[in-house]
């Protein structure tokens, strides 16, 4: 059974190890990538003026100390995907990426597409050369399937990759090839899917064979890459946040944390909190909620853009 964790009225320090907002644009409108606090404080500066008539910056993600962002301008024949530091200029680390998911602190996941196939790439921030872990050739009937997603187990060793409607491939020491299972969630060390998501936003458990529901059509959910942890948010009629649902797949564990708010499209799970953001996107405004998953409280933020001279 779920176990209801309350809710609590108390005020929920602001921890920079908690998460961080990532902004790519400031309140005077120029375009660069930024970081603050929950609450929309302590400003920290990445990359600054650029030029929105030329440039476009992508899928942002706060990775250890540094912000990971695809870029793409005229004259580069691929997206690139760069890393920026307030202490470093930014760097080119992979061309040719579509998406990518952080592993840690010091490396993330790319997607590359090219030449007919979409290949998996390792890719350390510190200056350590990327690797490439598989190459999944693309289905014919690439425009029919669904969403794409990547899992880690938690030893990092075994990757998997694939689609909805379409191929799945695990890579590690126990390799497998399946066929329209879903889009990868959570796979274990051995090599077992665990957990995939279907074409509607809703989740299900890998048992044997079969598919069993793990969350709802529209849910969303989202999992840690290298480990078992699940988070979704319940909606009401009315489109506020009742509640967050917390999964470790892997543990055998489950918990429902009482929360509420327009703030219902889970954006970072960790093995302490669930940071949640509103859907409806404002690039000078964020409605945030987050939930500590230690005591259960839940806590939310109207963070405004920085403002940086």
């Amino acid at each position: 059974m779920s176990t209801p964790v309350p809710a609590s009225s108390g005020p929920l320090a602001i921890d920079p190890a908690v998460g961080r907002l990532v902004w790519l644009v400031d309140r005077a409108g120029d375009l660069g990538v930024w970081t603050t606090d929950l609450a929309g404080g302590d400003v920290r500066r990445y990359l600054a003026n650029v030029n929105p008539e030329t440039t476009t910056l992508r899928d942002a993600q706060l990775v250890g100390d540094s912000v990971v962002v695809i870029r793409e301008v005229p004259s580069a024949t691929t997206a690139e995907l760069i890393v920026a530091s307030p202490a470093a200029p930014p760097r080119v680390l992979l061309d040719a990426v579509e998406s990518f998911v952080a592993h840690g602190d010091r490396e993330v996941l790319a997607v590359r597409d090219e030449r007919g196939s979409r290949s998996i790439w390792r890719v350390p921030i510190d200056g350590e050369r990327p690797a490439v872990l598989a190459a999944i050739p693309l289905p014919d009937d690439g425009a029919e399937l669904g969403p794409f997603a990547i899992a880690i187990s938690p030893d990092g060793r075994t990757v998997a990759a694939g689609w909805v409607g379409g191929p799945l491939e695990v890579v590690g020491p126990k390799p497998a090839t399946l066929q329209d299972v879903g889009a990868p969630l959570v796979v274990a060390d051995d090599g077992r899917l665990v957990a995939v998501t279907g074409r509607a936003g809703e989740a299900y458990q890998v048992d044997g064979d079969r598919l069993v529901e793990l969350a709802p059509p529209d849910s969303d959910p989202l999992a840690t890459p290298g480990s078992g942890l699940v988070a979704w948010g319940t909606i009401g009629e009315d489109g506020e946040l009742q509640a967050v649902e917390v999964r470790d797949l892997l543990a055998g564990l489950r918990k429902t944390y009482a929360a509420g708010g327009r703030a219902t499209n889970v954006r970072q799970v960790s093995r302490s909190h669930v940071i949640l953001e509103a859907t409806a996107f404002d690039p000078l405004s964020r409605t945030v909620g987050v939930v500590d998953l230690g005591d259960g409280r839940f806590a939310t933020f109207e963070a405004l853009a920085p403002a940086v001279d």
